[in-house]
């Protein structure tokens, strides 16, 4: 009798803990709370973000929102994160993170499973390192209209180096215009040359903004700036007067200027010949400067000289040019 009993037992066994075992592994997938049960009403998304910069790097607290159940969470020193108990409904994903582009990820369900694991990777944003707008005033001989121009000099950095184009952007003026890249001194930049003063008057004041694209097609806005003032004075020269014949130990004389800002002067000297070409300039001279020795030996030729007006915001105004010659 018992060793029937026992073989009862065993066989009991030997079909129960299969149904057991097939029960106990298949029981979360019952559990209304696992995004792998296909009849659940909630569901997981989980993924990692990365720096898109080679070599990629974990991107540490970015900020993963989700839209539909207006959620968010955090992602860790391994760039991990998981959003749990999540609506399954075709949603969006944000991506955001100081110093990096915003990007956002569509969210489509579907299948037998709420659980989805997704990879990105986050562009640093490119940085306006410095910006200058500034007019320039070019008075020229006799009573010929002086040249005027607004010179935009901006300086971007972006540590992806993947900058396709900077421009300038202003709609009341209707400007929209791609700065030049100039390779020796890194700037971006361009010139608008008008007709007059009263052209360039128009732009004082009016605001500039810069934005960069890159080569994902991101537009980003990184600063603005305006220019505040136009110089309109023209400034007298008094020695070498026009035509003189002077030697070449030489001191450069003007007259006294207070407009009633800061300013430095800038001098310039040129050989009097086509092309004409810079053979002498001093720079940052003091605005109660009215003179400066030219410090080198300039020979015999025809030559012409100039003083510029440089404001604190580089704004620049330069007097009409002086004709001298120089012989022994």
């Amino acid at each position: 009798m018992k060793n029937l009993v026992t073989q009862s037992a065993a066989w009991i066994l030997f079909f129960i803990l299969p149904v057991l075992g097939l029960l106990y592994c298949e029981a979360p997938r019952n559990n209304p709370l696992d995004p792998g049960n296909p009849r659940t009403s909630v569901a997981r998304i989980k993924g990692r973000v990365l720096s898109a910069q080679v070599p990629t790097n974990p991107v540490h607290r970015a900020v993963v929102y989700w839209d539909i159940d207006q959620v968010y969470t955090y992602t860790n020193a391994n760039g991990d994160f998981v959003l749990n108990n999540i609506t399954p409904q075709n949603g969006t994903l944000r991506f955001e993170k100081t110093g990096f582009i915003t990007e956002t990820f569509k969210i489509t369900w579907g299948g037998a499973s709420n659980s989805k694991t997704v990879s990105v990777n986050l562009n640093a944003a490119p940085q306006l390192d410095s910006l200058e707008i500034y007019t320039v005033v070019k008075n020229r001989q006799g009573d010929i209209v002086p040249q005027t121009e607004l010179v935009i000099r901006a300086l971007v950095s972006d540590p992806d180096n993947d900058i396709d184009t900077v421009y300038i952007k202003n709609d009341n003026l209707k400007i929209s215009q791609v700065l030049k890249y100039n390779p020796g001194d890194r700037y971006y930049q361009e010139k608008f040359t008008y007709n007059d003063f009263p052209s360039l008057q128009k732009i004082i004041g009016h605001k500039f903004d810069i934005f960069v694209k890159d080569r994902s097609s991101h537009t980003i806005p990184v600063g603005s700036d305006k220019a505040v003032r136009i110089i309109t004075d023209n400034f007298s020269l008094v020695y070498p007067a026009s035509y003189q014949t002077v030697s070449p130990q030489l001191e450069l004389k003007w007259n006294k200027f207070d407009p009633g800002y800061n300013f430095t002067w800038a001098v310039e000297i040129y050989v009097d010949d086509i092309p004409a070409t810079v053979v002498w300039n001093k720079n940052n001279l003091a605005a109660t400067d009215t003179s400066c020795i030219v410090d080198a030996l300039l020979g015999d030729n025809d030559y012409f000289w100039m003083v510029w007006c440089i404001d604190e915001f580089q704004n620049r105004a330069r007097s009409k040019p002086v004709s001298f010659t120089i012989k022994e």
